[in-house]
């Protein structure tokens, strides 16, 4: 796996990071580290502030051959020399978004 960088996306963008021939693109979604801060029912969570833009992180990985996708235990689709982004924004600040490639 190659970092391919980090772009700053405004809602309904995408970056149009280029693939090279033969790598998976992997590309998340997410915030920012997080800085706001909401109590609810006796409980401090972490949310982004409503005007930060996401952050598109992006993954070069050589698969090799084909390798299933799954996301937080759900089966996607087997992948290869492909481009498959993953909007992990509704897990908020301090959720969990899982991608497994095997």
């Amino acid at each position: 796996m190659t970092r391919a960088g980090d772009r700053a996306v405004t809602g309904g963008r995408a970056y149009p990071f280029d693939r090279p021939p033969g790598k998976l693109l992997v590309v998340l979604r997410h915030w920012p580290s997080p800085s706001g801060q909401r109590a609810a029912r006796d409980a401090v969570r972490l949310l982004p502030p409503p005007d930060d833009v996401a952050i598109e992180s992006a993954y070069f990985v050589d698969t090799g051959d084909w390798a299933p996708a799954e996301l937080d235990g759900h089966p996607l689709r087997w992948l290869r020399r492909d481009t498959i982004r993953v909007d992990a924004t509704k897990a908020g600040a301090v959720g969990r978004t899982h991608l497994t490639l095997s």
